[in-house]
């Protein structure tokens, strides 16, 4: 049943949804008064951003039709709301010292150097992208972590990802061990808050389906801040799985244009317009379809299934009719058989973030995700028919699958022709990335400082 044929059901719960919103945050908000621990003042907005009001009200549709029961609709609308309330605008500690004291910026150096970044990247279109019209002036307009984030697409919403109670019980235990507030604010929220900011303003009108939408966020808030999802030494606050969802942001990006791909995303102008002719109404189509047959309470059932989202965006750049391919098909579908187009230099951008990738540990402690980067244990391999970069997970780490990312597929043409299958590697110093990135680009093998390159024919 597609979304067309749940009318008009569909558009009396889209209808009936802000108001909902409101009912279960006024509970929420009226709960932490009566057990008096409502921040004085607190300024709490409620806003159902446009995309996920339209799909949420699909979802919920469907579960009416068909009988089934509304874990969906409680999760978002119950759920969700009273966690917000009780992040955002708690006297319970560390909620109110974090979200209610006065930023410093000039101590948040990543959190404020992804800001500047992030102006940089919209340019001219920064005050119709996200409301302020430089740096300074979003930041002074945003004087504290609940009113910065309130400001985000998500913010009026959903609670801020990497805040729920136990990372902020190990925050807590930090600040209690001597952390600066700043700096705790900076090496363990700023990763989340990006991925927030690279959503960009409330009121635009995201991409279809909302798998897509946290995509295109994770990718360009590796643009932003780098560490979102590859870490520096010292860091850890990396978004879990983050490489899941970059690579298929960055792999649109690669097919259309970043600027394209910005302008769209920020609601500038509409996807369609950007997108090779049909892709996006097949987009829709593919994700309700996965979806309506799969489910997931987070609407990332693709989350580790990048593959044949990658390849139809390929497939769609070089103007092949899209309507029989299915996201089971286009697993199927060789790389071999998608036409890439031309290298480009992007594509040494998509093969060191795939090395990079190869280098994380993803951990569960204390009840919170943390990403550490290192050297892998084992070897990393690159299928050039795949077009896939890959690593066994590292003993202990809480991956549900093996690592892989995406080989950019014009460079692995060229070394195909070349005669060169793949290669075998191994990695001690992830300071040889940028030497190994050019050494397989070139369809090089040998050894350098930290690693160790093989080529297979």
């Amino acid at each position: 049943m597609q979304p067309s044929e749940l009318l008009p059901t569909a558009a009396r719960i889209e209808a009936e949804l802000p108001a909902r919103l409101e009912r279960s945050t006024g509970r929420a908000v009226d709960r932490l008064r009566s057990l008096h621990q409502l921040v004085p003042d607190a300024q709490l907005q409620t806003r159902l951003p446009w995309a996920m009001g339209r799909w949420l009200s699909w979802v919920i549709a469907a579960a009416e039709t068909n009988g089934k029961d509304q874990t969906v609709a409680n999760h978002y609308f119950e759920t969700m709301p009273r966690l917000r309330v009780e992040q955002l605008v708690s006297l319970a500690e560390p909620n109110r010292t974090l979200f209610h004291t006065p930023l410093n910026w000039s101590l948040l150096p990543r959190l404020s150097g992804a800001i500047d970044r992030l102006f940089e990247l919209l340019g001219r279109d920064a005050k119709a992208a996200i409301g302020s019209t430089s740096a300074a002036s979003f930041r002074s307009d945003r004087p504290t972590l609940n009113l910065l984030f309130q400001s985000t697409y998500y913010g009026g919403f959903m609670p801020l990802l990497y805040a729920y109670p136990a990372d902020l019980a190990a925050i807590g235990q930090r600040l209690e061990g001597g952390l600066p507030l700043m700096a705790a604010i900076d090496r363990h929220l700023a990763a989340p808050l990006v991925h927030e900011l690279s959503h960009f303003g409330p009121n635009r009108r995201a991409i279809f389906p909302p798998y897509l939408d946290e995509c295109i966020p994770a990718f360009l808030g590796t643009l932003l801040l780098k560490g979102t999802v590859w870490p520096e030494e010292h860091e850890n606050d990396a978004l879990f799985g983050g490489p899941w969802l970059v690579q298929v942001g960055q792999a649109l990006a690669r097919t259309i244009g970043l600027g394209p791909l910005v302008r769209a995303h920020a609601g500038l102008v509409q996807w369609d317009t950007v997108l090779p002719s049909s892709l996006a109404e097949r987009l829709l189509e593919l994700g309700w379809e996965e979806h309506s047959a799969h489910g997931s309470i987070h609407f990332l059932t693709s989350r580790q299934r990048p593959e044949p989202w990658m390849k139809l965006f390929f497939l769609a750049a070089s103007g092949v009719a899209l309507e029989s391919w299915t996201l089971d098909r286009l697993d199927l579908l060789p790389w071999c058989d998608i036409p890439p187009g031309n290298e480009a230099p992007e594509d040494m951008a998509i093969l060191e973030n795939a090395l990079r990738t190869m280098c994380l540990f993803n951990q569960r402690t204390e009840g919170t995700f943390r990403v550490v980067p290192c050297a892998p244990n084992s070897l990393v391999t690159i299928d050039l028919d795949r077009c896939q970069v890959g690593v066994q997970c590292t003993a202990g780490a809480c991956d549900e699958a093996s690592i892989r990312y995406l080989f950019p597929p014009a460079l692995a043409v060229r070394l195909r022709a070349a005669g060169v299958a793949g290669f075998r590697m191994e990695i001690s110093n992830l300071d040889a990335i940028a030497e190994m990135v050019q050494q397989i680009a070139a369809g090089k093998g040998g050894s350098g400082s930290g690693y160790r390159i093989d080529v297979i024919s």
